[in-house]
């Protein structure tokens, strides 16, 4: 049977010394890592002393480089120092699979891909039970499907399944399944979505042939199947007869629509994997974007392209293609369009997206490059609050419709390497944190100045949170594992007062928090914190803190402990509309979804090595930024499925956010030192 199985793996392996020069460390191992040199992705180090000057090396990084079987390399801004494994503490990385792995039997043979539904379908002729099954590349879902003896539709009880089907194809206008069985010398029409058989055409040819030959003295005789193959421009399967040296060919459905498109190529676009879009550069000047291919069947010279219903110019290539200019007005802003073409007779195709997406670069800083890592939205001033690690500032970016949209209006101070950034709107503050001093800058985005000096937390702060009723900031201290809180209230009076940190302990390697305003003692609000559980030799275990806001002192009240192929949460998103906590684990290639009230989780699977993640719970849309990949996965928060894959690199572990009215995405590029303006479904 086609025994389909998704397969993660983790290591966790020893370190022996961690050396940092200029901003790099340089990570010695005990044994072989074993790490992809490339693919490496994103390791965790843990349990390693602090160096002598007393710096932390511990965290989660994205590896630069692997240099040999024994060492690699990842950034991380401190001082120069160096630290060894001790008895009393042993240092460890751990890392997951930066690939997925589907495991099949070995008598899988027949293969094809769906390109526009993104699914495979495998055939195995010799199972007698689920021959057929699917991959669905968007959200890596398996599943299989049995055919039993001439049944369509939902089979009856008590029938045998039917083996034998050696050859697979795909329509894939109107996601029809083909499986050809030479056996039995039938063609079966197979709905992917509904996993059932919706009709079967007999061939009345014969599909196997033997051949006999010698070979070394020893007589040999070879069975070759026949094969199927689908035309998606004339609806036509096509089988071939291997047995009676002959083709049988036939029409799909009468109801196939006679205009199609099958895919959209743009030309190349620097940075951005997406072939159904095109990039414009804030504050340069517009031009037409021309030699835009439209593939798919049914066109013909009188055929018209249009976006949102208003035609472009085209140019007829063949039935298979048409070529599309776009106009300078169309590509004006971010916006999603609906492409379709209208060929002579009046007939329409299905609709494609084309979307234009805006790059606004980050500037660099005394000749050092901007590296924008992080994006808070501030939906009150219609602003992106952009943390710049490399220039140790806030970029200011307009997102109000008018003149300004898409600009750099301001750049605010901040502290060393700063690593996340939340926005207040109600109070006109942005809290940033920033990893390498150890310290928050708070900032007032109605006076683009620093609204107090920079307040001291723990030790290597990443990602925060606001709680939006109380003004309560919260922040993953990774290297003190611990959480900072501070009331920002203070800074609302006349003069401004001052501001401190408390401490709240944690598990191992906090890294983000998302807050729940509403829940905790008193309805004061409750905080989950992703970080690690560790466990001996043993990988730790990715696990969620529940930090109870009602309490004074707030503290600890539970931890929800991940799967082990989890490891590693990077990011956490609270859905106000569910009540929802969804984490993404980098290593384990998921969105897991939190239900505090009776603790239960469920994994929702993303692109390769998610880092970032985002949600606009007015449209219940979760977004991830997978590092690996070089894509954005765009996921349903209502049936918990992905519904997209769009290939635009980050790498960066709070790199997007999403405007609530807008639904537009804004994504830090560190890699090309800008910010992306991305219209979402």
């Amino acid at each position: 049977m086609v025994d389909l199985q998704h397969v993660a793996t983790q290591a966790r392996i020893g370190i022996t010394t961690a050396t940092r020069t200029s901003n790099i460390v340089s990570v010695t191992t005990s044994t072989p890592h074993n790490l992809n040199p490339g693919n490496p992705g994103t390791v965790l180090i843990s349990g390693l002393p602090p160096g002598k000057n007393g710096t932390i090396f511990d965290g989660t990084f994205t590896v630069n480089a692997v240099i040999d079987a024994s060492t690699f390399t990842y950034a991380q801004a401190a001082a120069d120092d160096t630290t060894s494994s001790t008895t009393a503490s042993p240092g460890f990385v751990t890392y997951g699979t930066a690939f997925l792995t589907f495991l099949l039997t070995p008598t899988v043979q027949g293969i094809a891909i769906n390109p526009i539904a993104r699914t495979a379908v495998l055939a195995d002729p010799n199972a007698s039970g689920a021959q057929i099954g699917f991959i669905d590349s968007l959200d890596q879902t398996i599943s299989s499907f049995t055919l039993f003896s001439e049944t369509t539709g939902v089979p009856a009880t008590g029938l045998a399944p039917e083996s034998g089907g050696a050859d697979v194809s795909f329509q894939p206008f109107t996601n029809t399944a083909v499986s050809f069985n030479p056996a039995l010398n039938e063609v079966s029409m197979i709905d992917p979505v509904l996993l059932q058989r919706d009709a079967i055409v007999h061939t009345g040819q014969n599909g196997k042939k033997t051949i006999s030959f010698t070979s070394s003295g020893a007589s040999v005789s070879l069975k070759l199947s026949g094969a199927v193959q689908v035309d998606p421009g004339s609806n036509t399967v096509l089988v071939a007869n291997s047995g009676s040296d002959n083709l049988s060919y036939f029409k799909l459905s009468t109801s196939f629509k006679p205009v199609n498109i099958e895919q959209v190529i743009t030309p190349p676009i620097p940075g951005v994997l997406l072939p159904q879009a095109a990039i414009i550069t804030s504050g340069s000047t517009l031009g037409t974007l021309s030699g835009v291919r439209i593939l798919g069947s049914g066109f013909d010279a009188g055929s018209v392209v249009r976006l949102d219903g208003q035609s472009v110019p085209a140019t007829f290539v063949s039935a298979r293609e048409i070529d599309a200019t776009i106009p300078s007005s169309f590509l004006a802003a971010p916006r999603r369009f609906a492409l379709d073409v209208v060929n002579s007779t009046g007939v329409v195709s299905n609709s494609t997206d084309f979307s234009v997406i805006e790059a606004v670069p980050i500037p660099a800083c005394s000749g050092t490059a901007s590296a924008p890592g992080a994006v808070a939205i501030d939906e009150q001033r219609n602003i992106a609050v952009v943390a710049d690690f490399g220039c140790s500032d806030a970029s200011i970016i307009s997102l109000k419709p008018d003149s300004t949209f898409g600009t750099l209006i301001h750049r605010i101070p901040t502290g060393a390497t700063p690593a996340a950034v939340a926005v207040i709107s109600r109070f006109g503050l942005a809290v940033v944190s920033n990893n390498k001093p150890g310290t928050v800058s708070i900032l007032n985005l109605d006076t683009n100045t620093p609204a107090t000096t920079d307040v001291t937390v723990g030790s290597n702060p990443n990602g925060l949170a606001i709680d939006q009723e109380t003004g309560i900031a919260l922040v993953a201290n990774t290297g003190s594992n611990n959480v900072s809180a501070i009331n920002l209230i203070p800074l609302l009076s006349v003069p401004a007062g001052t501001v401190t940190a408390s401490s709240i302990a944690v598990n191992q390697n906090p890294i983000a928090v998302a807050i729940d305003p509403d829940r905790g003692t008193n309805n004061r609000g409750e905080a989950v914190v992703t970080s690690l559980l560790l466990q001996g030799s043993s990988p730790p275990l990715g696990n969620l803190d529940v930090v109870d806001l009602g309490v004074s002192p707030p503290s600890k009240s539970t931890s929800v402990t991940l799967s082990s192929s989890q490891v590693t949460p990077t990011g956490i998103v609270f859905d106000p509309a569910t009540r929802l906590f969804y984490a993404t684990s980098s290593q384990g290639n998921t969105i897991t979804a939190l239900n505090l009230d009776n603790g239960l989780t469920q994994a929702i699977p993303v692109g390769i090595n998610p880092t970032a993640l985002a949600y606009n719970y007015l449209s219940s849309t979760i977004l991830t930024v997978n590092a690996l990949s070089n894509t954005v996965s765009i996921v349903d928060s209502q049936t918990f499925k992905t519904r997209a894959t769009l290939g635009i690199s980050g790498s960066s572990q709070f790199a997007a956010a999403i405007h609530p009215l807008t639904n537009l995405a804004v994504i830090a590029d560190q890699s090309n030192n800008r910010v992306l303006l991305l219209p979402l479904p």
